[in-house]
């Protein structure tokens, strides 16, 4: 999974009076799940679940509240909308005589679901809220990308494409345009004030491996890479596409020998450890450090931060609930 911290990338944009999960990569394996989530500001001093003062020793993620989302365990992306305050959790119907998948939207002000809206045909393989309105734009095995009103809870724009899609993603820097990731190792670049078709396509040479994976990289003035474009994970490879003015550059970015020294490790039951495991790892981005490990009973696919009136939860979902984890002392 591509993530980025983009404030990470600008020590003068940290916010040093609030707890931000800035990255997080999730790693899912037959004998032992782990989910790592990074968090960023200088050691969450001032941050808790009811927004008051606490010692960065003291500040951990407690579970608040567990909520059932899919009898049938087809669960498999989260996304936020921060000014509805609601959770999108993609399922598929549970109405036979309307088969198909969605969204079930659960408000985070009690953490309780509400409406299901329904959007395609076959799974959905990824989503995003855009920034500036109630929209929600999703990737589906149907090979359409959709926007729907969270607002109306209607479909407004329906994108065919030539292959199954994997991967989407907003452009942060134009809110009109966006990205859509195929089956097939293409990214096809699209104006939403042309419903018709899109407007570039993006794909490395000599690879169709899935696009399984995309973030886009906002423009930053102030960081030593000001420039902006998104990034695309493959199977095998992981690229960069550098915006220029009229088209993009690629790069592919040589992560297969970074020489980090970090190694992650995965292992089978053992007589110590006798039954599967799945844990949530969670670290501080400012200094690298393990802030804590939180045991989880099921398989995590997807992991979001929710921040709403200065408290903070972090959401992980299964293929069937959601556990929500508060920010306290």
């Amino acid at each position: 999974m591509v993530a980025v911290d983009e404030d990470a990338m600008d020590e003068d944009a940290v916010d040093e009076d609030a707890v931000t999960i800035s990255y997080f990569t999730v790693s899912s394996r037959d004998n032992d799940d782990d989910v790592v989530v990074s968090l960023s500001s200088s050691d969450m001093a001032t941050s808790s679940g009811s927004g008051g003062p606490h010692t960065a020793a003291a500040a951990q993620f407690t579970l608040d509240k567990t909520l059932k989302i899919s009898e049938a365990g087809d669960c498999r992306v989260l996304s936020y909308c921060p000014s509805m305050a609601t959770l999108c959790v993609s399922q598929s119907s549970s109405n036979a005589l309307f088969p198909g998948f969605g969204v079930k939207k659960v408000s985070v002000l009690d953490f309780k679901t509400a409406q299901y809206v329904a959007i395609h045909s076959k799974m959905i393989r990824d989503m995003c809220v855009g920034q500036h309105e109630n929209i929600l734009l999703s990737a589906s095995m149907d090979k359409t990308v959709r926007i729907t009103s969270l607002s109306s809870n209607t479909v407004v724009q329906t994108y065919t494409l030539p292959a199954p899609v994997w991967s989407c993603t907003w452009d942060k820097d134009n809110p009109v345009y966006f990205y859509a990731g195929m089956q097939n190792g293409a990214v096809h670049v699209y104006d939403t004030r042309n419903t018709l078709t899109h407007i570039h396509v993006l794909s490395v040479e000599n690879s169709r491996s899935p696009v399984v994976s995309m973030q886009y990289l906002k423009y930053n003035p102030r960081s030593s890479f000001s420039g902006s474009g998104v990034i695309v994970g493959q199977l095998d490879r992981t690229s960069l596409y550098e915006k220029q003015q009229i088209d993009y550059k690629l790069h592919i970015l040589p992560l297969e020998d970074d020489g980090s020294r970090h190694l992650l490790t995965t292992y089978r039951p053992t007589q110590r450890y006798p039954a599967v495991r799945h844990m949530l790892h969670v670290w501080d981005a400012s200094c690298g450090d393990l802030r804590q490990k939180i045991p989880i009973s099921a398989t995590v696919i997807d992991v979001r931060s929710v921040i709403h009136d200065n408290i903070y939860h972090l959401v992980a979902l299964t293929d069937r609930q959601i556990y929500i984890y508060k920010w306290s002392s």
